[in-house]
């Protein structure tokens, strides 16, 4: 576990340095940006259009953080070989698989943590108070990013960077709209269809369930049971990835 602990520390640390970090500053200077552009509105619809944009903006920015981090983790270090240094010590591959997931998720975790701090504060200040359900808001997009994060990741090991991106692009959209693609596959008279489509959406994550954005910009309070199991769904999706990428990197012939 120390093992996995050190790789984690030092993936942080790399990444730390990568000039893709400046995205989520963009992220936090638009949010608060949106602050001066909404003040022509009233102020109910301010808030709500507040809300909207700074939603959009944080899913988007740390979606896109995920993937563009976690694409470049295995390719750079092949690159620099520094990856055989690290195999070279009595470094098991799978601490070393867990070590990346542990590492990348926890700066993407961060990185969401304080722009929605930002949010939040710029909330406060516009209305006086933070509404209970923000919070859950600004965790569902967290679980959604490391999810995306740790499937390019996953990705990453078995293709190129290219290829791992679009495959999490297409993954996205078809996690992020699942419920509607699955009603239109079930209407769909082909079988042929079917046959392709049940593998694919097999191995799609649930990201329509960590879609609350509507229900946050309303002020619709979500039970805390139903925050808690989507919370263990992602866990496990990703602790699956996790184990799933330390068999096929045990096997790659280094």
């Amino acid at each position: 576990m120390n093992k996995t602990l050190l790789v984690a520390r030092g993936t942080f640390k790399d990444l730390l340095r990568k000039k893709i970090m400046h995205l989520i500053f963009l992220a936090a200077l638009l949010t608060l940006a949106a602050t001066n552009i909404i003040t022509f509105f009233d102020e109910s619809i301010q808030v709500r259009l507040l809300k909207d944009l700074a939603f959009s903006v944080l899913t988007f920015f740390g979606v896109i953080l995920g993937m563009v981090i976690c694409v470049d983790i295995l390719p750079n270090e092949l690159q620099s070989r520094s990856i055989y240094h690290l195999l070279s010590r009595p470094l098991k591959r799978w601490q070393y698989v867990c070590g990346k997931f542990l590492g990348s998720l926890s700066l993407v975790s961060i990185n969401i943590i304080l722009v929605g701090i930002c949010f939040c504060v710029t909330l406060y200040f516009r209305k006086g108070i933070i509404p209970s359900n923000t919070i859950p808001g600004i965790w569902f997009i967290l679980l959604k990013s490391c999810v995306m994060g740790g499937i390019t990741l996953a990705l990453s090991f078995v293709m190129s960077k290219a290829s791992a991106i679009s495959m999490s692009v297409l993954i996205y959209i078809g996690g992020d709209y699942r419920s509607l693609i699955e009603y239109y596959l079930s209407k769909a008279p082909n079988h042929i269809v079917d046959a392709i489509s049940k593998p694919f959406m097999l191995i799609v994550p649930r990201l329509d369930l960590m879609t609350t954005g509507d229900a946050m910009i309303h002020g619709i309070e979500l039970p805390g049971k139903y925050t808690f199991l989507v919370t263990l769904y992602a866990i496990g999706y990703l602790v699956t990835l996790a184990g799933i990428s330390s068999m096929i990197f045990s096997r790659k012939d280094l």
